[in-house]
């Protein structure tokens, strides 16, 4: 699969972020960038390593935010019923959530 840009993103992880969208079938991707070889994007253009060698900071969360908690139990228990595959599926969302 590939990913093409019109425009070089500012920053690692929104670089990243763009081109990982390619490859997740396979493995094997093609990321090219088409951009003016002047202005903004020409120390990168000279520099190419500098749009990935670099640190990403993963996003933070305010753990006290109840909904946010709540939100990612329900994925993750989504998530570990559809990996077993001798889990025994509940008919209800309730039953999943052991809710009466």
């Amino acid at each position: 699969s590939s990913v093409m840009l019109a425009s070089l993103p500012r920053t690692v992880s929104n670089y990243v972020q763009r081109v990982g969208r390619a490859g997740r079938l396979t493995g094997n991707a093609l990321d090219l960038a088409f951009v003016q070889g002047r202005g903004e994007f020409l120390p990168r253009l000279g520099d190419p390593l500098s749009l990935i060698n670099g640190a990403v900071t993963p996003p933070a969360t305010y753990l006290s935010a109840e909904e946010i908690l709540r939100r990612q139990y329900i994925a993750h228990l989504a998530d570990s019923l559809a990996r077993d595959p001798d889990a025994i599926h509940p008919r209800t969302t309730g039953t999943a959530l052991a809710q009466p």
